[in-house]
């Protein structure tokens, strides 16, 4: 059977005072109340926690085996107590975010600096995960909000546009496209492509440019993050070159849903 805390509370002062009359002075209460409370607490464990010896109790070798976890314990309490002080004064607290590897690398790391510029003291736990992933995470509580490039049917969530971006083209220098301005599934139909399946957002996004354009896109490496696919541009999978990379901007743009539980569906 567990101990209470008031129990512990107990066990704990008279192993520091080796009193009952001691313990019941530290703690405000009676002497009979410490010593009923001792005693349940023994009853519960099954064995003596103190002897009296000399007019003094002294803790027995299962008392002394407990102590280093008792302190543990009261340790992670005060802990708690101290945080949720810091929480009710806002000094301090805990947001956890979920994003795309996209917004991950880019547009988050942006933002948290921001945010902890006026909440230095709140710790941010960010976690990458995929698009689909990001909804579920916040209706089921693993997460406070969450950051993908598409929108979900969720009745426990709310999505919000955040923001959007520009679709882009990323190319070697020196590539022959790199003089145009933009560029869009006619130009860049001769070549192949490091690209994302049609089942990613921006897959998808990508996809159906081509299929207004009455085009087939041609991918001779696909991936599934961005920075992935920068990085096989400049070291030259496609082009067999290394070099540095150009950017330029595609036929599209992209949107960045922000996801927060529903407050009326919350649990």
């Amino acid at each position: 059977m567990n101990l209470r805390f008031r129990q512990l509370e107990i066990f704990r002062a008279v192993m520091e005072t080796g009193s009952v009359t001691e313990a019941a002075r530290l703690l405000h209460v009676s002497q009979p109340a410490v010593s009923k409370m001792l005693q349940q607490a023994e009853s519960q464990l099954g064995f003596q926690l103190f002897i009296r010896e000399r007019g003094s109790l002294a803790p027995t070798v299962e008392a002394r085996t407990l102590l280093p976890e008792l302190i543990k314990a009261f340790a992670a309490v005060d802990v708690v107590n101290r945080l949720a002080d810091d929480l009710r004064d806002t000094r301090t607290g805990l947001i956890t975010v979920a994003a795309s590897a996209s917004f991950g690398n880019s547009l988050v790391g942006a933002a948290i600096e921001q945010f902890r510029a006026t909440r230095p003291q709140t710790h941010v736990v960010l976690q990458t995960l995929l698009n689909h992933q990001i909804a579920e995470f916040v209706a089921e509580n693993k997460v406070d909000l969450g950051l993908a490039l598409s929108p979900a049917e969720d009745s426990a969530t709310i999505a919000r546009n955040f923001c959007t971006a520009d679709l882009v083209c990323v190319m070697p220098d020196g590539h022959p496209l790199s003089e145009l301005e933009a560029v869009g599934p006619e130009e860049l139909q001769r070549y192949p492509l490091i690209s994302f399946s049609r089942d990613r957002p921006i897959g998808a996004l990508i996809e159906q440019a081509y299929d207004d354009a009455g085009l087939r896109r041609s991918i001779a490496i696909e991936v599934t993050q961005s920075w992935t696919a920068c990085a096989l541009v400049q070291a030259g999978a496609i082009e067999r070159t290394k070099c540095g990379a150009c950017f330029l901007a595609f036929h599209g743009r992209l949107s960045c849903i922000l996801f927060t539980r529903n407050g009326s569906n919350a649990g």
